[in-house]
């Protein structure tokens, strides 16, 4: 399994490696923390240059949010038809409704900066048919700093394992170490504010 993940991640470095920014942009929408991360230390070696590529995150962030939330959108009318199959009701879509009008604004604020919940509440905001520029601000706002975090991050730690990784003549050893010290840091980081980003959205 730790192969796996070892050559999927040298696979991602070398497909932005020799495709640029034409591959950072698919890949950032499919894979944007990890593929900042990766981004950061390529910036490094300066195989990108960081506003172009923090430009480029960015941009693909966005596309990411809105397909998500065009999913959502898309989903309101076949759920509203068969989601009692599933056990949604039309009380719970309307509760659904009720939660973004009273608290649209700061859930999909927060709901950016948790892993996992973020697609969740994504796709929530569209079903929920949540205003769509109210939805273009707060999806925006968490967006600049927190790629601005990955890509810097990746940078400053891709700096440092470079040289582990003329050490120990293994580069995908380096891009794995990089990328579990920032999740690992990330993670450790959640685990104090996540409770208090719970109640706020709640």
């Amino acid at each position: 399994m730790l192969r796996w993940v070892l050559m999927q991640l040298e696979n991602l470095r070398g497909l932005i490696e020799l495709y640029t920014y034409f591959a950072l942009f698919p890949l950032a929408v499919l894979e944007g923390p990890i593929v900042t991360i990766i981004a950061g230390f390529l910036v490094h070696i300066k195989v990108l240059n960081f506003f172009v590529a923090y430009f480029v995150i960015i941009l693909a962030d966005v596309t990411a949010d809105v397909l998500w939330y065009s999913l959502g959108r898309f989903a309101r009318g076949f759920v509203e038809k068969i989601g009692h199959l599933f056990g949604v009701s039309k009380s719970k879509l309307e509760s659904l409704d009720n939660h973004f009008i009273d608290k649209g604004n700061r859930t999909v604020f927060f709901g950016k900066f948790i892993l996992g919940m973020e697609v969740a509440v994504l796709v929530a905001a569209g079903m929920a048919k949540y205003d769509f520029r109210k939805f273009a601000i707060y999806t925006m706002l968490p967006t600049l700093p927190k790629s601005l975090l990955f890509l810097t991050v990746g940078y400053y730690f891709g700096g440092a394992f470079q040289v582990l990784n003329k050490l120990l003549h293994d580069a995908v050893l380096s891009s794995i170490i990089t990328v579990l010290a920032v999740l690992v840091f990330y993670f450790v980081i959640y685990k104090f504010i996540l409770k208090k980003i719970r109640d706020k959205i709640s």
